[in-house]
């Protein structure tokens, strides 16, 4: 008798542990978007990129969950022309008394795939303000020819490099100046129905290139930094239980 107790009370816990969770997890406000961005800016020449992106995230908060956080994962193209990529290596930096010394690329392509920590926060019903901050991945594209420029070595005429986008990216400070391609932006988001919203952010796209032989005083790194404003088109991935969660919500809280 005793065993039989024993075990119908732990069905019981069991179920009382399963249903919560299943609560709690139909609770959580749960976001899954793809969006194409294109975007145009100005840093001392024109710059311009485009590409596709996805993320999911989860609210935080027992609440209305109004800020929310997840991950993402991004194809970024960016095109660029006659830009000077300044050396990127610090211990490098240190030494050049006279001034930075850089490669002039007349273009530049860079494609990277990164992966990303994505945030948002709900200013009111259908108006969202956000970041999306590159973690790290990898950079691929074809390989360019450029003039090294030089304040501290006396050149009779621009020494050529051949150059390529580096491949490995780590967005962390303190990396010794070195990176690889980097893009973050901050966003404003508006929706325009249960399915499509429309975003327009400001970005920073950091973009590291490396010679294919050692540049002397200068390693084989050189930086350059684009900012550009987007705009994206954005799908609700979930439209389908994203209506159902809304209507549910407040009724369905007390039961936690």
């Amino acid at each position: 008798m005793l065993r039989k107790l024993l075990i119908f009370t732990l069905l019981i816990v069991l179920g009382n542990v399963t249903m919560a969770q299943n609560m709690r997890k139909f609770l959580k406000v749960k976001v899954a978007e793809a969006s194409m961005s294109a975007g145009f800016g100005l840093y001392d020449n024109p710059v311009w990129g485009l590409g596709p992106n996805i993320h999911y995230m989860i609210g935080v908060g027992r609440n209305e969950q109004k800020f929310k956080i997840g991950l993402g994962i991004r194809e970024f193209s960016y095109f660029a022309k006659d830009r000077e990529y300044e050396t990127s290596n610090e211990d490098y930096l240190a030494l050049l008394k006279n001034g930075t010394d850089s490669v002039f690329v007349k273009k530049m392509q860079s494609n990277l795939l990164n992966g990303y920590i994505a945030l948002r926060y709900k200013i009111k019903r259908g108006i969202d303000f956000g970041a999306n901050i590159d973690v790290g991945g990898i950079t691929f594209g074809g390989s360019k020819s450029g003039n090294f420029h030089s304040y501290e070595l006396t050149l009779t005429r621009p020494q050529k490099v051949n150059l390529k986008p580096y491949g490995y990216n780590l967005n962390l400070f303190g990396m010794n100046g070195s990176w690889g391609s980097a893009f973050s932006e901050v966003y404003f988001q508006f929706r325009a129905g249960n399915i499509m919203s429309y975003r327009v952010s400001f970005n920073m796209f950091a973009n590291e290139i490396e010679s294919t032989s050692f540049v002397t005083g200068n390693g084989y790194r050189f930086s350059n930094n684009g900012y550009m404003v987007l705009g994206s088109l954005v799908w609700n991935i979930r439209h389908h239980q994203t209506q159902w969660d809304q209507t549910n919500f407040y009724k369905k809280a007390r039961v936690r």
